[in-house]
């Protein structure tokens, strides 16, 4: 199965690499507490990645960034949130598995505990994690990048 999983990866690869290069994808670090919100994607396992990321996804030609990680919080995960309420992190670049892509990052600060429930087959696993215990899994780039900014924009616990 890992040798089908790479060579899917190398085939896609140049076809990845023209379309994320070209395009900007929205990221949304979401805070509870001290606890953040990680999600697996279903493209995950074409890389032959296990690790979490945050939500989102790419933002439409026209679209205002923070438009498009309001839209993919409500696609992805059924959370509701406004424009307003995204922090905005910083605009990056993201390299893994040798692709680039350029990510705003936002974050959203979440006083309760809020239910999410799937709502498309992008997002394979969501679950809260403890902060400190970030260390114990396997995260892809754009959560530490995100996590950094928010740390110096804000405490990470109130």
């Amino acid at each position: 199965m890992l040798l089908v999983k790479r060579i899917g990866f190398w085939a896609a690869w140049p076809a990845l690499y023209f379309y994320l290069s070209l395009s900007e994808r929205s990221r949304i670090l979401i805070i509870n507490n001290d606890r953040m919100l990680l999600v697996k994607g279903r493209w995950s396992w074409l890389f032959g990645d296990t690790s979490y990321g945050l939500a989102g996804g790419g933002i439409r030609r026209g679209e205002e960034p923070k438009s498009a990680a309001v839209r993919e919080l409500a696609e992805e995960l059924g959370l509701r949130a406004e424009t307003e309420e995204l922090h905005f992190l910083r605009k990056t670049q993201i390299r893994q598995q040798g692709l680039t892509y350029t990510a705003q990052l936002f974050a959203l600060k979440i006083d309760q505990t809020t239910e999410f429930h799937r709502q498309s087959s992008e997002i394979t696993e969501a679950r809260w994690v403890a902060i400190a215990e970030l260390d114990t899994l396997a995260v892809k780039p754009e959560v530490l990048i995100a996590l950094q900014a928010w740390s110096q924009s804000t405490p990470l616990v109130q």
